[in-house]
């Protein structure tokens, strides 16, 4: 017998599933194309997955069941894990004090949400703050403001000095609205 806290769940669980693949005409359609999207997250096309649709016996994902679907997209998110896990292992020992995701997002979120800067912006900014970063980048780079470029060559510790003064920023500019807003 389900209990009312149980039942929620199930209904949660339900609203979730909906969801996660509500652009989608069909379920199937979303099994097909998470098997195709972890394929390229393994190994940067679809071959994994026609290795694992020849091991199976077949040739395309629309041949194999439902159940074989699902079971296969067990296997291929277990391993997209484990690879994600070794690339971030690999990044770590080539580049150890490289820029992380998590800093990248940061800087991302409050120039992008916070201040609503372009990235044009955001890569003249950390520019001004580290001059010498110019001198690793091409003519093109500088040119386009190419902000991925300007971010493969900052350093933890310098993102850490961007996070902290953009903070500071974003805590001056909060100080202002509300003095402003006092004399108001």
């Amino acid at each position: 017998m389900k209990t009312a806290s149980m039942k929620a769940n199930s209904n949660l669980e339900i609203k979730y599933l909906l969801n996660m693949y509500h652009n989608f005409k069909t379920y199937r359609g979303y099994l097909n194309a998470r098997l195709h999207a972890l394929s390229i997250v393994i190994c940067g096309d679809d071959t994994t997955l026609r290795a694992e649709l020849a091991r199976l016996g077949k040739s395309h994902t629309t041949e194999i069941t439902d159940n074989e679907a699902k079971q296969l997209l067990k296997e291929l998110e277990a391993t997209a894990t484990v690879v994600k896990k070794n690339i971030a292992q690999v990044k770590q020992i080539l580049s150890p004090d490289a820029l992380t995701d998590k800093q990248r997002r940061k800087i991302i979120w409050l120039t992008k949400y916070n201040f609503h800067w372009l990235p044009q912006s955001t890569f003249s900014f950390i520019v001004k703050m580290f001059p010498y970063l110019r001198d690793n980048l091409t003519r093109w780079e500088l040119k386009h403001s190419n902000l991925q470029a300007l971010f493969r060559i900052v350093s933890a510790d310098e993102a850490d000095e961007i996070i902290k003064r953009l903070t500071k920023i974003k805590g001056q500019n909060e100080k202002d609205k509300h003095s402003t807003a006092d004399n108001a």
